[in-house]
């Protein structure tokens, strides 16, 4: 979160993160009482304006230790209910734990049965107008950084290449780094994803970028993610589970 919206309260699966915490004019409290800074512990909170929602999971990762790690947006939640909801956007404020349960549909025991035997949680693919993951990000964003991220990844490792050719294919993917999954998948996507950004980081084409282009590395790891993902279906047999999104 980096601004007042409605929170659940008292509710110990579901913790607000602050992100942006060291450079946000708003205090943390107004966000939620509940709520944890990023820039607290081992962080990188000062890079929240390109890493968007990387500080936060960051931040996770370097701070705490779970046996299930996942993430949502300040205004969009995962529910596992398979049926339609209608649902009133509330003002900033506290809404009960009660509200986990009904609109959601989540609680630890459903959590826990839902990501037994190696499975990810994620919203709905999304399906492009454009070719392929890759023309996509050509289209909306800088391509030279997709290409430095890519040929950094192939540098590393040539047994990435596959991946990446179906990147170039692909008419679907996850995006919004939205997901919920084991500590073990989560530990490997922070180990997978932070070299390639911080090398990004330090050698992209200096060209001028708005508001909007500068959260590179949190577009950047969207197109990735599905990199990390493909590579551990075929490596370590994880599943998907696809549940929509509710927005706040």
């Amino acid at each position: 979160m980096h601004k007042p919206h409605p929170v659940i309260k008292n509710c110990d699966y579901l913790v607000p993160i602050h992100v942006g915490a060291g450079q946000s004019d708003i205090p943390t409290d107004t966000i939620s009482p509940y709520a944890i800074r990023d820039d607290s512990g081992k962080n990188i909170s000062s890079k929240n304006s390109g890493y968007c929602e990387l500080t936060g999971q960051y931040w996770v990762w370097k701070n705490t230790r779970s046996d299930y790690v996942g993430f949502f947006h300040y205004r969009r939640y995962l529910t596992f209910r398979r049926i339609r909801l209608t649902y009133k956007r509330q003002k900033p404020g506290f809404l009960d734990k009660s509200y986990a349960r009904f609109l959601l549909g989540m609680s630890p025991i459903r959590l826990n049965s839902l990501l037994e035997d190696k499975r990810v949680i994620l919203p709905p693919p999304t399906y492009l107008e454009a070719s392929n993951l890759y023309d996509q990000y050509a289209l909306a964003h800088n391509p030279s950084d997709l290409d430095l991220a890519l040929g950094f990844l192939l540098s590393a490792d040539i047994r990435w290449n596959q991946y990446v050719e179906r990147l170039k294919t692909s008419p679907s993917g996850y995006f919004k780094n939205i997901f919920i999954a084991s500590w073990d998948f989560f530990d490997g996507w922070m180990r997978f994803i932070m070299p390639i950004l911080e090398h990004v980081e330090g050698n992209k084409i200096d060209i001028f970028r708005d508001q909007d282009q500068s959260r590179l590395y949190g577009f950047l790891a969207e197109r990735l993610f599905n990199i990390y993902l493909w590579k551990m279906q075929d490596d370590e047999g994880y599943s998907v589970l696809n549940f929509p999104i509710v927005k706040f």
